[in-house]
């Protein structure tokens, strides 16, 4: 069993301590709920979702099936989210030998979320749990504009990506707008990965408290792996 968010917070408290001691996490998206699933079936267009309730920032969720065959069930392609994910309470990419596919993750940031870039600069965070034997990619994008990307080295575990914005960036962000992570590799990728979160500068007093906050909701809730 492993705490959920234990990790984050000991990175976001690492990052903290090396970079901006005054400096604060909001967790956009933990993935624990509202479970969702979706399984493009034929390709050639996206099957698409909203979050039914429960989820801040209003979770959209996008699967487009690349090559190779599919079923209802998601046997050759899926996305998971919740409680049916592996490891529970994340976000589970599952292409069968021979598939592809694309994943989009989108949220709706309202206005003034993570500051603007003369409160300090701000970063945007998520842990990759597991991927398989295939290199993947992530790029994070804010209303269609790229804030930054990663190539992810095969067989990758626990391993923490910081989007490092501009001040340029951060000031886009902070009006407001939709933030989406795509996600893709090559033919049989598996991935899940867990806790997108924003660190955000704040007086050094907020951050002790939201680091605190932090721990004691990890100590709430358990994950099996």
């Amino acid at each position: 069993m492993l705490r959920k968010l234990s990790q984050l917070a000991i990175a976001l408290a690492a990052s903290v301590a090396f970079s901006n001691a005054s400096a604060i996490v909001i967790i956009i998206d933990d993935f624990n709920s509202p479970d969702q699933f979706i399984a493009d079936q034929a390709g050639g267009g996206a099957t698409a979702q909203f979050a039914a309730g429960g989820v801040p920032y209003n979770r959209y969720l996008s699967h487009e099936l690349l090559a190779g065959p599919n079923t209802t069930a998601g046997s050759g392609s899926s996305v998971t989210i919740g409680s049916q994910a592996f490891p529970v309470g994340s976000l589970e990419v599952a292409n069968a030998n021979g598939r592809d596919s694309v994943v989009l993750v989108g949220w709706t940031i309202p206005n003034g979320l993570i500051l603007d870039s003369s409160n300090g600069p701000a970063s945007f965070l998520f842990n990759v749990l597991l991927s398989d034997g295939n290199p993947t990619s992530a790029g994070l994008f804010f209303n269609s504009n790229l804030l930054g990307s990663f190539v992810i080295p095969a067989n990758t575990t626990n391993q923490f990506l910081a989007f490092n914005v501009t001040a340029a960036q951060q000031n886009m962000v902070n009006l407001g707008g939709n933030l989406e992570l795509r996600l893709n590799g090559e033919t049989g990728w598996d991935m899940s990965i867990d806790s997108l979160g924003v660190r955000i500068p704040e007086p050094a007093s907020i951050a002790l408290v939201g680091l605190a906050l932090l721990a004691a909701g990890v100590a709430s809730r358990r994950r099996k792996v």
